[in-house]
């Protein structure tokens, strides 16, 4: 059965905020600067090639707005919000190695020989938590809303219209009544020769 999208504009705008928080927050600092480490250098996940992730937040935007006027099924704007959220918690959220933070060697370098320290997460990584659980909330809305009687009654006329386009066209035979193709020139019931002319 071919479905339709609720047009809450309300879940798709909290759906598509989520998609643009994530955009936004690959370039917000995903550390904070703490104790030794006044400043952090390459501070964003963008500078750590984060494309991909502000890339799906850009696909969430993209299925909120495609989802507001067409013929769509539910769990498309749902699934990019999963996925989205997927990308955020893998890469910025669980991932500590973006946020340890090693002190400069004499030659300007970070001295990797040396313990690490993770620095607390950053706005960035708060950002990208919030829009992703945005995403999910507007894709799970906009899935378990029921269609008003009106959008059942469109999607019945769709469904019709689309079983009248996949069905061949019939007759009916003038000597036993039993339907055949229209293009027929013998009934395959009664062996009836149709005139043709």
């Amino acid at each position: 059965m071919t479905e339709l999208t609720s047009r809450n504009p309300i879940a798709l705008g909290v759906a598509a905020a989520g998609g643009a928080l994530i955009v936004l927050a690959t370039f917000l600092p995903i550390a904070e600067r703490s104790g030794r480490f006044a400043y952090v250098q390459e501070n964003s996940a963008i500078q750590h090639g984060g494309w991909l992730i502000a890339l799906v937040g850009l696909g969430v935007m993209l299925t909120a707005f495609q989802s507001r006027n067409t013929k769509i099924q539910h769990w498309r704007l749902l699934a990019s919000a999963v996925i989205a959220a997927g990308f955020v918690v893998v890469h910025m959220i669980a991932n500590t190695s973006m946020r340890t933070l090693y002190p400069i060697g004499s030659d300007g370098t970070p001295d990797s020989s040396v313990p690490g320290v993770v620095a607390p997460a950053g706005l960035g990584i708060y950002v990208a938590g919030m829009g992703a659980a945005l995403a999910v909330l507007g894709g799970l809305i906009v899935l378990t809303q029921h269609t008003s009687a009106a959008e059942r009654e469109l999607i019945a006329q769709w469904d019709a219209e689309d079983a009248a386009e996949a069905a061949p066209a019939k007759k009916k035979c003038p000597d036993c009544a039993e339907t055949v193709l229209a293009d027929a020139n013998v009934c395959k019931h009664c062996t009836y020769r149709f005139v043709t002319g």
